[in-house]
C-alpha cells in the first residue's frame, strides 16, 4: 500500500484537535483526510488513486463564494495564502527536482492544455491555442528559475501545473479517458506524484496555521457543501 501521508496527517489532526474552535477548517482537514485514506486504499491504481488524490485537494480549498469564480482563481488565491505560510519552503524543495520533467508531461503537453481542445470542439478562445502553448512553456521556465527567491514565480509555477492536471482530471471524471489506458499512463502516474507530494504539504501548513485561539489565522473560506444535520 503506497503512503501518501494520511497516518502521519491523521494523528497530527488528533493531536491539535482540542485546540480547534475554527469548525470550517476541520471540517475541510476530516474530508481531505478521508480521501487520503481513500488514495491510500486504492494501492497501484493510479487512476483512483488520481481521482481520490484530487478530492482530497479540492477539500482543502473549495469555498462557498456568492459568485463561483472559477477554478483555476480559486487556485491562485489558495496557493498565495499556502506559499505565504511556507517559511521552510517545503513546496519549492518538493517539487524543484521534477520541474523540467513536468514541464514535458504538462507544460508543453497540448493535450492537457484547454486551449488546444476549445480549438478542437471550435470553441471561442482556441484558436491560438500554438501561441498560448508557446507563451506558457516561456513563463513556466523563467518561473522555475526563480522559484527560490520569488513568491510570485512559486505560485506561478503551481498555478500552471494545476491548470494542466485539472484538464486531466476532467478527462478521467468525464469519460474521457480509458481506465488503465495507455495514451495517458504518463501523466495520470505523475500527476499522482504531484499531489501525492504536495497534499501533505499543504495540510501540514494549514493545520499548522491557527491563533492561540483555536481560529485559524488565515480565512480559508465557508466549505460550500458543510454538513447539515437536520433539513427545513
Amino acid at each position: 500500500m503506497a503512503d501518501y501521508g494520511y497516518a502521519r496527517l491523521e494523528a497530527k489532526r488528533d493531536s491539535i484537535w482540542g485546540a480547534y474552535s475554527d469548525e470550517d477548517l476541520a471540517l475541510r482537514m476530516r474530508r481531505c483526510l478521508s480521501w487520503l485514506a481513500c488514495a491510500e486504499d486504492a494501492g497501484d491504481n493510479a487512476d483512483i488513486v488520481f481521482i481520490a488524490l484530487w478530492v482530497a485537494f479540492n477539500a482543502t480549498y473549495e469555498k462557498n463564494d456568492l459568485v463561483w469564480v472559477r477554478e483555476h482563481e480559486d487556485f491562485r488565491a489558495y496557493f498565495s495564502h499556502l506559499i505565504r505560510l511556507d517559511r521552510s519552503k517545503k513546496i519549492t524543495a518538493a517539487i524543484a527536482p521534477y520541474l523540467q520533467q513536468w514541464q514535458k508531461l504538462f507544460i508543453d503537453n497540448k493535450f492537457v492544455q484547454r486551449a488546444f481542445w476549445k480549438y478542437q470542439h471550435g470553441e471561442e478562445g482556441g484558436d491560438n491555442w500554438q501561441t498560448r502553448l508557446e507563451a506558457e512553456t516561456k513563463k513556466f521556465r523563467a518561473a522555475c528559475a526563480e522559484i527560490t527567491a520569488s513568491k510570485k514565480s512559486l505560485a506561478l509555477v503551481l498555478s500552471l501545473l494545476f491548470d494542466r492536471l485539472y484538464v486531466l482530471r476532467n478527462q478521467l471524471m468525464h469519460g474521457g479517458a480509458t481506465w488503465q489506458g495507455d495514451v495517458n499512463r504518463p501523466q495520470v502516474n505523475d500527476g499522482v506524484h504531484i499531489l501525492s507530494s504536495l497534499i501533505p504539504i499543504f495540510l501540514d501548513l494549514m493545520m499548522d496555521d491557527r491563533l492561540e485561539n483555536g481560529e485559524s489565522a488565515t480565512d480559508w473560506g465557508k466549505p460550500r457543501y458543510p454538513v447539515i444535520r437536520k433539513l427545513g
